[in-house]
């Protein structure tokens, strides 16, 4: 069939006829024309029209690019009524999901540029055309720019295709010099005048707000508004406004002031279709259009008479940085504004009124920056490698762009994996090339396939490819919320995508009037559901070409969000609760869009199709997604760091923990990972380190490194008992031994152990360290000998352990004693330590001495030698044999006082007191200290012992023969060695068993003291009668406290003969074991009794007669104001005059009573002469008086607060009675001295 022949007839009245010739002569004389119309002018129609005339459309066709489909649509229309043909005829159509055209009858193919762009990959030269006119080229969109660049190669090897470059404004000479000279026609557009005026807002001088963005801008434009109608009668007002949110604000602005008759129309791209068409309709009634920049193209909005150009538009730029695209209002350019007066004085004198200065307008950028230096190129630069059209450094751009933004584009290239490192196109690249839709949804596609959601994924990908059909008129924008939660799904706008695809699947099999009727109450636009179910079909039908196929069973949630995330790797985001906001790459900080059910939710991690910086950055269409699902696609781009190594002993590993980030994002956070595959060098040392060494393993160990393990710790013991750390080669240099035995690729404990199993006996035997191996050098053997394991007291083996850390609770040396042998353990068992330590403990012992003692001992390496010569343990207590050796030796004096208090840790024996099974019990370095403790347990211990002396009853005669200095006792196969002695328990005498010998000795002689009591009461009772003053005591001593018991002259009868006994046993020579002796001791009490008797009447009578002179004196002292002085001699009279003078002193101290009293008197009568000298002495005794007071009252009684008391009184008697002498040296400096040695 032969195409229709069309005659086209130009019309005369449009201002490119003018030029009709000159067009027609330049495209038949040259390849290329550019051609500048103003609006108005008549060139998208004209032109097509001419090339006809000349002959082309015949055989091929003359193709015709629009920017958008709507104009696309209507330029076909216009063409086809001047042609008087129809559409799908003589002039076709093709725009998305629509082709009318039929290449045997078409002449003209009016398309977009987007059509055209995609016919390029199946005829490279495009030998369909034998004429391309690029209309509209002044938008500079990314197609157009793009399509001059391919053209600009083809050309030549097509000598006979025409290339028409037509446009309202356009850098004329910049595209003719693009082109190598391109001849250019400037054709006119205005039939009538436009009268440009300028209105800025006016600006208060007294206005603070110098921003001009904040300026009441609306209330400025109503006002325009309302005196651009008044000053006219007819015609429409077009006004440009930046975006729909400004048209809706301004729309409900001008409803409330709505002049009569006359209608208020928006205009914008996500306007309804029934009422965009509302714009073409005339209705009598003058109107004012609210458009955005759709009206700035060939879109010509009729009846339009004035604009009205508020200067700004919304334009989507690309950041570089972060791969988003923001949508921000900015300044229109020059070439922008003049577009818009162009939609003026069409069909009249027109007005364009710029709500901006002259100024303003002269300082804008001439043209609109091309949409390729705005826009993201990975689509640009994968058609190019697919068509392989070289780098796209290379490729011919009227306006290259930058490397930055070639560079971003290789960068989202590589998030798709559809080029390798190298730039180059992979087998997925190429895949996604072919799929004619935006690259990030074909890579979702492909990645569909894998997960089994392509299904879910053609419906997903359709969609994003569209504009989004779901609908909210402002004045309806609730019910419209309403209705679209119906399809909402609570974890993704995605699934909510596919619900509302099933929804409007169900209505497909009703007709179309019940279809619009179900979308209009959903709010949804009839028009665009039809455009994604068209898309859907061919994007279906396309990928089942490339072997996608749609998957029969349901996708589950999982599937498809991660086959969706391999297209939008880089939208993920991750809840940051402190800060409110999701943290996206690249340091991107965003919400979720209010329109997204999420929006509420918030959860951990998302993914969006879309984020959009707006003013605000918003994610728009937005699922919950797991973190860990990233890494499938973007391991490649991660950035990962490894924390340093550590052994895992349950696993047997070294493991290390990993932390991964995409752009800055950190996706995984510490996950556990085997370091054998990461460093294995670093995981075989670990190895070798925390097994081999540290044998740090819950897996089996090689019977080597146990073998191994004891002969390092036997090496470690030698440093701990010679506290040394120079012994012991150190863990490193153990490392590197090992090293030099197990291969390098071993990293794994199993692996170890497999590797052990397979060598021979030999080679094990080669694995095993000698100690010589361990040690930094060998001399240190000879010494090892004076630090045994064991140590034996009594016949009893003790174990012993070393510690060679100063500070640590086990420092030193360490006796387990089993708790029954604790009662046999005397401190000088244990004072002698070790032979290793024992010099050490006498130097330090040596060097607490008083100076004037110890320069007589030096040097002191040679005194320790020369006694240990001559002593040992077995010669008993260690103080006591150095006090020996140094009196014999030295002929020097030395007192259990001179020794120091305090030793190092280390040299005190660590005593570990265990139980039957082995579990300590307590541990302490005073032996004391740990009875004091077990007192409760050693006695039930001692009670569960069994031997015939323990079981006697009460003792009330020496009838049980021998009291022997210790028992041995076997319990529990251990010889537990006890001290019996004689205990007075209430007046009750038992043999008990004690675990000291002096505490054995002491007691007993208390015991003896009431044995002799009970068993010779009645020749006792006589010698009661021979005791004097007893009544006077008395009544003296009840003057100062009431008596402990009545009557009062019995008790202190029976006390003052218990203190005789006491005094007979002192001085009786011989220790009573056995009944023979005690009879001896009977003999010498009876012997010497009376005359210790009369003794103590005579100190009696004395101490008496002294109580009443000291009560004169006090009774005839007159009230004085020095109370510091009579209260200290009150309380000194009472120490010594009291209740237990005869039960705390011995009968010798009770015999320097009398002299303690005298003083005391003399001090009283040279108080009444002279208190205020008193009262200076006393300051000198009186601190010294308190300090023993308080050190009593908290420590109790010692042998060094009795000699510091004693001392105490010689210095009274120097300070206030000094006549009498005292009976050693005594001064402030030697009370001082004595305090800070022995008791401060």
């Amino acid at each position: 069939m032969e195409k229709t022949a069309l005659s086209p007839e130009f019309d005369g009245s449009l201002p490119i006829h003018e030029h009709l010739e000159e067009i027609q002569s330049l495209i038949s004389s040259h390849q290329i024309l550019i051609l500048c119309g103003e609006t108005g002018s008549g060139k998208t129609t004209q032109i097509p029209k001419m090339c006809l005339s000349l002959g082309f459309g015949q055989t091929k066709m003359i193709g015709c690019t629009q920017p958008r489909r709507l104009a696309a649509r209507s330029v076909a229309q216009r063409l086809a009524f001047e042609l008087k043909t129809e559409v799908g005829v003589g002039v076709g159509t093709k725009i998305r999901f629509q082709d009318r055209v039929n290449p045997k009858l078409t002449s003209v193919k009016v398309m977009t540029d987007g059509i055209l762009l995609a016919e390029i990959h199946h005829d490279p030269l495009l030998k369909a055309y034998d004429v391309i006119i690029i209309d509209e080229a002044h938008e500079r969109s990314l197609n157009i720019d793009f399509l001059l660049g391919y053209l600009k190669n083809l050309l030549p090897r097509r000598q006979d295709l025409k290339l028409i470059i037509t446009s309202a404004t356009i850098e004329t000479e910049k595209f003719s010099a693009f082109f190598n000279g391109a001849p250019i026609v400037e054709v006119s557009g205005r039939s009538y005048p436009v009268d440009i005026r300028y209105r800025p807002p006016l600006i208060d001088e007294n206005d603070e707000q110098e921003d001009e963005e904040e300026r009441d801008t609306k209330s400025h434009l109503l006002h325009v508004i309302d005196d651009l109608m008044k000053e006219t009668y007819q015609g429409d007002v077009l006004v440009f406004l930046p975006g729909e949110r400004d048209i809706r604000d301004t729309l409900d602005s001008l409803k409330r002031q709505q002049p009569p008759h006359t209608e208020i129309v928006p205009l914008y791209a996500r306007l309804s279709q029934e009422e965009q068409d509302k714009i073409f309709k005339t209705t009598g009634q003058r109107r004012i259009v609210l458009s955005t920049n759709v009206a700035e193209t060939s879109l010509t909005v009729p009846g339009i008479r004035y604009v009205i150009d508020g200067g700004l538009v919304r334009v989507k730029r690309f950041s570089q940085r972060n791969k988003i695209d923001q949508l921000l209002i900015e300044k229109n350019s020059q070439a922008s504004a003049q577009q818009r007066a162009g939609r003026s004085g069409r069909i009249a004198p027109g007005i364009c009124v710029r709500l901006y200065s002259e100024e303003d307008y002269l300082s804008r950028p001439a043209f609109t920056t091309p949409e390729l230096l705005r826009s993201s190129l990975a689509g640009v630069m994968l058609k190019m490698a697919y068509l392989e059209l070289g780098e796209i450094e290379h490729f011919p751009f009227i306006d290259p762009p930058s490397p930055k933004a070639i560079q971003s584009g290789r960068i989202e290239l590589l998030e798709l994996g559809a080029i390798d490192h190298q730039y180059q196109l992979t087998a997925l690249g190429k895949q996604i090339a072919k799929i004619p839709i935006d690259p990030h949804l074909g890579r979702i596609l492909i990645a569909a396939q894998d997960y089994h959601s392509v299904t879910e994924a053609l419906i997903i990908t359709s969609f994003l490819s569209i504009q989004d059909p779901r609908e909210r008129p402002f004045e309806w924008r609730q019910q419209a919320d309403q209705q679209h939660k119906l399809f909402a799904d609570p974890q993704s706008d995605f699934v909510t995508i596919i619900n509302i695809w099933h929804a409007y699947l169900k209505e497909q099999g009703k007709s179309r009037k019940q279809q619009i009727r179900w979308c209009h109450e959903h709010f949804l636009n009839y028009k665009r559901m039809r455009e994604w179910h068209e898309l859907h079909h061919q994007i279906k039908q396309t990928a089942q070409g490339f072997h996608i196929i749609p998957n029969d069973k349901e996708a589950t949630y999982e599937q498809l969000h991660r086959a969706l995330l391999s297209g939008l790797i880089s939208q993920i985001g991750y809840y940051h609760t402190e800060l409110e906001h999701y943290q996206g790459v690249r340091s991107l900080k965003f919400k979720i869009s209010k329109g997204s059910t999420l929006a509420s939710k918030k959860p951990k991690w998302i993914m969006a199709a879309d984020i959009l910086d707006t003013g605000l950055l918003q994610a728009r269409i937005v699922s919950q997604i797991q973190n860990h699902w990233v890494e499938e696609y973007a391991k490649q781009l991660m950035h990962y760091t490894l924390t340093p190594g550590e052994w895992d002993p349950q696993q047997g590993q070294a493991i290390a923990y990993e932390n991964g980030s995409l752009y800055g994002l950190q996706i995984i956070n510490r996950r556990k990972v085997s370091l054998s595959q990461r460093d294995p060098e670093q995981a075989h040392t670990l190895l070798l380190r925390h097994l081999c060494v540290l044998q740090e393993s819950e897996k089996n160990i090689p019977d080597f490194i146990r073998v191994n393990h004891e002969t390092i710790e036997n090496v470690a013991l030698i440093e701990h008992k010679t506290r040394r750390q120079d012994v012991l080669i150190d863990e490193e240099a153990i490392v590197n031994l090992y090293r030099q035995y197990i291969p390098s690729h071993i990293t794994k404990a199993q692996e170890l152990q497999n590797w052990y199993q397979k060598r021979s006996s030999l080679e094990k035997q080669q694995l095993l360290f000698t100690p010589d191996q361990l040690k930094k050098h060998n001399s240190i053997s000879t010494t090892i000998v004076l630090y045994p394991d064991t140590l034996t007291i009594n016949n009893h083996t003790y174990d012993l352990t070393y510690r060679f850390e100063p500070g640590h609770s086990l420092d030193g040396v360490t006796i387990t004693v089993p708790l029954p042998l604790l009662v046999t353990l005397q401190e000088s068992n244990l004072e002698w330590l070790v032979p290793g330590l024992i010099r050490d403990k006498i130097q330090q012992l040596i060097k607490g001495l008083p100076q004037q003692i110890r320069r007589n001992l030096v040097p002191v390496p040679k005194f320790i030698t020369e006694f240990l010569d001559c002593y040992s343990e077995k010669n008993g207590s260690l103080k006591n044999c150095l006090e020996e050796f140094i009196a014999k030796r030295y002929q020097q004096k030395i007192q259990p006082d001179n020794w120091p208090n305090t030793l190092s840790d280390h040299l005190l024996m660590n005593i570990r007191v265990v139980d039957d099974s082995l579990q300590e019990i307590a541990q302490s370095r005073s032996l004391s200290t740990l009875k004091d403790k077990l007192k409760q347990r050693l006695e039930k211990e001692k009670q569960q012992l069994s031997h015939p002396l323990l079981q006697l009853a009460e003792i009330t005669q020496w009838n049980f023969g021998t009291l022997p200095e210790y028992i041995d006792i076997v319990k529990q196969e251990m010889t537990v060695r006890v001290f019996p002695a004689l205990v007075n328990e209430n007046d009750h005498l038992f043999i008990r068993a004690v675990e000291d010998p002096t505490e054995a000795k002491n007691t007993t002689q208390q015991g003896i003291v009431r044995l002799f009591e009970i068993q010779f009461k009645s020749w006792l009772n006589n010698i009661d009668k021979n005791f004097s003053n007893s009544k006077e005591m008395g009544l003296l001593l009840s003057k100062l406290a009431h008596p402990p018991v009545s009557p009062i002259e019995v008790w202190l009868k029976k006390a003052w003969l218990h203190l005789l006994l006491r005094h007979c046993l002192t001085t009786f020579n011989t220790t009573i074991k056995d009944e023979e002796a005690f009879n001896q001791f009977y003999l010498f009490t009876k012997s010497n009794l009376t005359t210790y008797l009369n003794q103590l009447n005579n100190v009696h009578r004395k101490i008496i007669e002294l109580a009443k002179r000291y009560y004169s004196h006090t009774d005839k002292l007159k009230k004085s104001s020095n109370n510091v002085s009579l209260t200290d001699i009150a309380t000194h009279f009472e120490s010594l005059m009291n209740w237990s003078m005869w039960t705390n002193l011995t009968f010798d101290e009770l015999m320097l009573v009398p002299r303690y009293l005298e003083g005391l008197i003399i001090r009283l009568e040279r108080y009444s002469l002279d208190t205020r000298q008193d009262l200076e002495k006393c300051k000198q005794s009186l601190p010294f008086k308190k300090r023993l007071t308080d050190h009593i009252s908290k420590y109790g009684q010692s042998s060094h607060t009795k000699q510091f008391a004693k001392m105490l009184e010689e210095f009274y008697i120097s300070l206030y009675a000094q006549p009498m002498k005292t009976t050693f040296p005594i001064s402030l400096q030697r009370l001082e001295k004595y305090w800070t040695e022995h008791l401060k």
